[in-house]
This record gives C-alpha cells, structure tokens and sequence, in this order.
C-alpha cells in the first residue's frame, strides 16, 4: 500500500471511529508525540490503523439494544424495493429517507429504535409490502427446486 493510500485509509477509520479533528491529533501526540500522520514512520502508520481499525469493531459490540438491527435495517430496505415507485437506487433511497421521516421522525433508518422499526414495517406492509416473513415462506427451497427441475 502506497504512502498517500495509508494517509487516506487512516483518515477514514478516523471519520469512522468517529474522531474529529483536535481529538485525532491529541490521539496521534499521545500515541507517538506527532501531531500529522504525515510525521509517523511506515511501522507507527500501521500500528495506527490497526488502532483504528480495533476501535471501530469495539464500537460495533456496543450496539444499544434498543436500535435497530443490520437485520432489522436489511428487511425494511428489500420491503420498500418493493413498494418504491422510484426507478434509480440513489431516488429509492431518498424517497426511504423522506418515508422514514414522515413515519417515525426519524431522520435516518440507521437511527431508529426497534419500536420505530414496527411502525415502519406495519406502514410498508399496508403499501403492499411482503413481510419478511412472507417472503422467507414463498421461496422454495433447493430440495423443492430439485423436485421440480
């Protein structure tokens, strides 16, 4: 990996973390008394992003019981493919965006919390939406496919 693509990898584990700026240099002075990546040595640069890289997967763990699901968040992403009117992704995505809000307040479906997650998917199923149950029951399986082929 070239120089300039370990300045850029260390910068976004940094905006992933999240840290902002005075808090990634305080970090980079404790660990290595540098204020600039730019200043680290090739071996300090990677035990940075290995650092980062550590506090990103412990901040994953922590995940509030409350929120929602990557499943969750999944499920109301294939139910409103079925449902959205809008013929790109980037305008399928928008309309979610604006949908979530207008149902929930919340502005984001990364941000919503499981009872928000209900009112969402009740919302969907009335605009015709499979639930993922429904969908699950309807595929067949590889031992039906065999059956029929």
């Amino acid at each position: 990996m070239s120089i300039q693509n370990l300045y850029s990898r260390i910068h976004a584990l940094a905006a992933a973390v999240p840290l902002d700026d005075a808090e990634y240099r305080n970090m980079l002075h404790d660990l290595y008394g540098k204020r600039s990546s730019k200043a680290l040595t090739l071996c300090q640069q990677r035990d940075f992003i290995d650092i980062l890289c550590k506090q990103i997967k412990a901040r994953q763990k922590r995940r509030n019981p409350e929120m929602a699901t990557p499943r969750q968040l999944n499920a109301i992403k294939a139910m409103w493919a079925n449902v959205s009117r809008a013929e790109t992704a980037e305008a399928k995505d928008i309309a979610l965006l604006k949908f979530c809000k207008r149902i929930t307040g919340c502005e984001r479906p990364e941000w919503l919390r499981k009872t928000d997650v209900r009112k969402l998917i009740k919302a969907l199923e009335k605009m015709g939406a499979s639930t993922p149950e429904q969908w699950n029951q309807n595929q067949p399986t590889s031992q039906q496919e065999d059956n029929h082929g």
